[in-house]
């Protein structure tokens, strides 16, 4: 059993700390999850793992949606972590800067639920997104 700490989604968690779940997967920081807050399901992002606190009792992580080939870029969540600590909001109102509202049904990466992998096909990219693509394909230089 893994101890992580996770970075919550969600408005009403004005705490300035990632609050600890468990898992029984190795996670990667920066990988996106699915956690209990109060009687809700919320997004989160994880940490780190963390030690196990000894007299706290820790929900667990219910599901993974990003796997560890795919977690958030490191850069993002130093900038995470700088935000939490120079403003005075809550990590919750932080954390929502950084993830949607509700995590897209159909995802590039396989999502994990109770041990289950399913797998979701994209929709179509559209005239615009695919000009935008093709450009950026064919960039190699600084701006």
């Amino acid at each position: 059993m893994y101890t992580y700490e996770v970075w919550i989604r969600d408005n009403s968690y004005q705490g300035k700390t990632p609050l600890t779940y468990t898992s029984t997967e190795r996670l990667l920081p920066g990988v996106v999850v699915r956690v209990p807050l109060k009687k809700k399901l919320v997004l989160g992002i994880v940490k780190r793992l963390a030690p196990a606190p000894k007299v706290v009792a820790m929900k667990p992580i219910e599901h993974i949606i990003t796997t560890n080939d795919h977690p958030l870029p490191t850069e993002l969540l130093k900038l995470m972590i700088w935000l939490n600590a120079y403003y005075p909001a809550g990590s919750g109102s932080i954390t929502q800067l950084f993830l949607p509202a509700v995590w897209p049904k159909k995802s590039r990466e396989t999502v994990k639920t109770h041990n289950k992998n399913k797998t979701y096909n994209l929709p179509a990219l559209t005239k615009e997104q695919n000009k935008v693509l093709k450009e950026l394909r064919g960039y190699h230089g600084t701006a």
